[in-house]
């Protein structure tokens, strides 16, 4: 006879979203939830019964398995402050948690016009600088107060920025 399977929506032990939900008893082996919260923890546990009448047979519930959801592809950066050499960066976030747990940030100029041989194709740095062939990841607190510098005059420079989750997962670069 078919055995069916209960999921049950657990808190995590930290940064745990909200709205999860529980399955009713189902035939299948897999649970999707719709509806959370980007990079939060969720937790569910698992439960068997079988089908003999007119009491089923139900198993303990498993130990519970988490994991965190992805970030939000953040949104276009806002530039302003502009002066020979600088501009002064602001994170777009788009509703990626701030704490509990941090989202973190990492952004890249991906072109200039005129060609500025210094900035394309690197990271930006928690300094404001463009030296770097990897990702440097901040917090939307540094990116909201970065002054980029180092920059050439009368020369148009495109940023992206891109977010990892708790489980260090990346998103595509936005806007």
């Amino acid at each position: 006879p078919p055995v069916e399977y209960r999921f049950t929506n657990v808190l995590c032990a930290s940064n745990g979203g909200t709205g999860g939900t529980s399955s009713t008893w189902q035939t299948s082996t897999s649970h999707t939830d719709s509806g959370l919260q980007v990079n939060k923890c969720y937790a569910y546990t698992v439960q068997a019964r079988d089908s003999v009448t007119p009491t089923p047979n139900t198993g303990t519930a498993s130990a519970s398995s988490s994991a965190y959801t992805a970030a939000a592809i953040p949104g276009a950066p806002t530039l302003s402050s502009p002066s020979t050499s600088t501009l002064t960066l602001t994170n777009a976030e788009n509703g990626n948690p701030a704490v509990n747990p941090t989202t973190v940030f990492a952004v890249f100029v991906s072109s200039t016009s005129p060609n500025d041989p210094k900035w394309p194709g690197f990271w930006v740095n928690s300094s404001g600088n463009g030296t770097s062939s990897t990702e440097v990841w901040m917090s939307d607190a540094t990116l909201d107060a970065l002054t980029v510098s180092n920059l050439a005059t009368s020369t148009t420079y495109t940023f992206k920025v891109k977010e990892r989750n708790f489980s260090n997962e990346n998103t595509a670069l936005g806007p």
